[in-house]
């Protein structure tokens, strides 16, 4: 089998180990020959660690990224009492029971170096994906790319497009996206951290949201979220303004924050929620970006992008053992990751509508319902397990109810065993 693969990120990196592993012959292209200097996601959730580890990468995670156990939230109210809320990974009963911060360059230069050696021709680095054409009869088809200047032609099985949001791949294919916009924007950047920031922590004031993520050698990467169109304004106002809303929202920042001393060093970026009318089309997939793209506040996009690859990847393996070149056996990759995505890209917009509204009463009712699900253990599983990847157990009205305070319901919350919570490998590959 011959896989061409369009983008060779995280996404498409990940799956190109794990098909280089299986001595499955992959061509990677990449546009870009230098490392992005755009933001991209940092934050590895438990199933992307799993998928991560099980390809041998787990020393190199924790050798280069930051351990997070929990996450905590804190309100800044207007008599300035401060309320908490706090969620913990280690509630899982999974061995992996944690979070993980780690550079996104970095994660993509160990998947790189893992797939150069076991074949160090497969990645073509500032190479452009032109377009697919057909060649001969049936689904017979080649990649066209342009290298150099110099256009050429790769016959391949079947192709991926793994290139981001913009994807050539689904363009050249004609897949439609369904779009939903946000009314606030945020500016990421990465600095000095300090000393007593231990987790990652996400604080709110009003209309103001910063989260803060320890990464290794003693930095931050914060996020904070701005109104839409505010950008302009604060480049007017200056640096100096900036600084001075971490410190409002963090005080610890103080001292740290002005290491940010222009503007070129922080990212605008423009949250948009995307998902495609179909993953696949006879013989090409469409992973990560390209097909979903999901709101930041939850930090999935990335995770998402990974298990995309690890379904396919594994599917694609399948096909090979067993002689099974059929088209039409890619839907099972769909089967799997589509409702998935779905439930966690609705997840990550619920959630950053939670956000996107500052009015007194539901400052106070937002910060009760995670308290509420902090202190029962039902619920706090149920929210760790499904922004975690490792299960999913959707919500239902008497969890509304008990979030709510519903007096009835608050206090109470049915026994459960939470192995039967966790997907199973024949969730993960129901075509063995």
């Amino acid at each position: 089998m011959n896989v061409f693969i369009s983008g060779g990120g995280i996404a498409g990196l990940t799956l190109a180990l794990k098909l280089l592993q299986n001595n499955i012959n992959v061509t990677v292209v990449e546009k870009n020959a230098k490392p992005s200097p755009k933001y991209k996601g940092e934050l590895l959730q438990p199933k992307s660690i799993e998928i991560l580890s099980h390809l041998g990468l787990g020393d190199q995670l924790l050798k280069y990224g930051e351990k997070i156990e929990q996450m905590i939230v804190k309100e800044i109210e207007p008599t300035h009492q401060v309320k908490y809320a706090k969620w913990d990974y280690r509630i899982l009963d999974h061995s992996f029971n944690y979070a993980m911060m780690i550079p996104h360059e970095k994660l993509k230069e160990i998947l790189l170096d893992a797939c150069h050696q076991l074949n160090d021709h497969f990645y073509f680095g500032d190479t452009k994906f032109i377009t697919l054409e057909p060649e001969g009869t049936g689904l017979k088809q080649v990649a066209v790319i342009e290298q150099a200047g110099e256009e050429k032609r790769i016959p391949s099985d079947f192709f991926v497009g793994a290139e981001g949001r913009m994807s050539p791949v689904r363009q050249t294919l004609g897949i439609g996206l369904k779009r939903k916009k946000y009314n606030h924007h945020f500016l990421t950047v990465s600095f000095p951290k300090p000393s007593q920031l231990k987790e990652a922590t996400i604080i709110t004031k009003g209309d103001q949201l910063l989260g803060v993520f320890p990464l290794p050698n003693d930095l931050v990467r914060t996020v904070l979220l701005i109104k839409s169109g505010e950008y302009k304004q604060l480049l007017r106002s200056g640096l100096d303004t900036l600084h001075q809303r971490y410190i409002d929202l963090m005080p610890a920042m103080d001292g740290f924050v002005q290491s940010v001393d222009s503007f070129k060093k922080i990212q605008l970026m423009i949250p948009v929620n995307h998902h495609a009318e179909t993953y696949v089309f006879e013989n090409t997939a469409i992973i990560g970006d390209a097909a979903h793209s999901v709101h930041p506040i939850a930090g999935e996009g990335m995770n998402l992008a990974i298990q995309d690859s690890d379904v396919l990847g594994e599917l694609l393996t399948w096909m090979d053992r067993t002689n099974q070149l059929d088209p039409t056996l890619l839907r099972w990759f769909e089967r799997v990751r589509r409702p998935r995505v779905e439930y966690i890209s609705n997840l990550s917009h619920l959630s950053a509508l939670v956000y996107s509204y500052d009015f007194a009463l539901w400052r106070k009712f937002r910060m009760q319902v995670l308290q509420r699900i902090e202190k029962n253990s039902y619920l706090h599983f149920k929210q760790i397990l499904n922004i975690s990847g490792l299960g999913a157990w959707k919500e239902n009205m008497f969890d509304r109810l008990m979030q709510a305070g519903f007096p009835l319901a608050q206090h109470l919350g049915p026994s459960f065993n939470q192995k039967e919570h966790f997907y199973t490998k024949e969730d993960d590959y129901p075509w063995y």
